[in-house]
């Protein structure tokens, strides 16, 4: 048993629990899909996420309505970056109010945002929109640019019911 562990017993069904801790810590949600696979001998528990399924779709998109609008686009799940115009981006955890702006189905419409990315300060006009599959709020389409009404928010919108149309295929 390692520090870290939780003892759990399997009920007559093959049920499990996984403790609220450790789901808290994780932010799994309830009835959120968790992925179970077998790795060198062990089984695996995961958040599931069918973003990295799409990720090469998305980076076409955002790359296209970049080269369409000159801004730059993000793409997150609930807790990070996934997709971004500039790699140094890719991976980044949210800000806390980025992350409740998920959880809260918030959209911001082109207003000047102060914000940190892998701790570099950063200011800018954005547009910010959830992404919903399944009635499920799974990230953040981001379109963003330094000065004001240069942003796209019809673009926006599209690349977003185009992400959710791709992601609900899976």
């Amino acid at each position: 048993m390692t520090e870290n562990s939780n003892i759990r017993r399997i009920d007559e069904l093959g049920r499990i629990v996984i403790p609220k801790d450790i789901r808290k810590k994780l932010h799994i949600k309830d009835s959120e899909p968790l992925e179970i696979f077998i790795d060198d001998g062990e089984i695996r528990i995961k958040k599931y996420s069918s973003l990295p399924d799409v990720l090469e779709y998305l980076e076409f998109l955002i790359d296209t309505a970049s080269r369409i609008t000159k801004n730059k686009y993000i793409v997150t799940n609930r807790e990070k970056i996934i997709v971004s115009n500039e790699l140094k981006y890719k991976d980044a955890k949210l800000e806390k109010r980025l992350e409740d702006m998920v959880l809260n189905c918030t959209e911001i419409k082109d207003e000047l945002l102060e914000y940190t990315i892998n701790e570099e300060k950063l200011k800018a006009y954005i547009n910010a929109i959830p992404i919903i599959v399944d009635a499920d709020r799974i990230g953040l389409l981001i379109e963003y640019n330094g000065s004001s009404g240069q942003n796209d928010y019809n673009m926006t919108k599209f690349l977003k019911t185009l992400i959710e149309k791709q992601l609900n295929n899976y």
